[in-house]
């Protein structure tokens, strides 16, 4: 017999369900923004280095014109660039997933 303050254990199976389809989404949610995160920072990496590799030449003391005097500058420089080239590539639209390094980028 059924007490009249418990729920039926049809809601009682309803609500476990529930609370597992809402976790399994939050677990997915959560997988998806790691994948995404971890492709931008393999990215900036991959621009950071091309950067890093421009910017030397104007970083050595033999250079004649433009040259970058102390490494705060040419970190800030290389900083500066690096998310630059990264915040125009996320503006054509492209998700963090789908992020390529490619020769148009350079």
């Amino acid at each position: 017999r059924l007490e009249a303050s418990s729920p039926p254990p049809d809601l009682k199976l309803a609500a476990k369900v529930a609370a597992e389809i809402q976790a399994d989404a939050a677990r997915e949610r959560k997988e998806r923004e790691y994948k995404a995160n971890r492709a931008k920072e393999e990215f900036r990496a991959k621009v950071s280095q091309v950067v890093i590799h421009c910017l030397n030449q104007h970083y050595r003391p033999d250079c004649p014109r433009g040259r970058i005097q102390n490494s705060d500058d040419f970190k800030h420089l290389a900083r500066k660039l690096t998310y630059a080239v990264m915040e125009k590539e996320m503006k054509q639209g492209k998700s963090s997933l789908n992020l390529e390094f490619t020769a148009n980028t350079r």
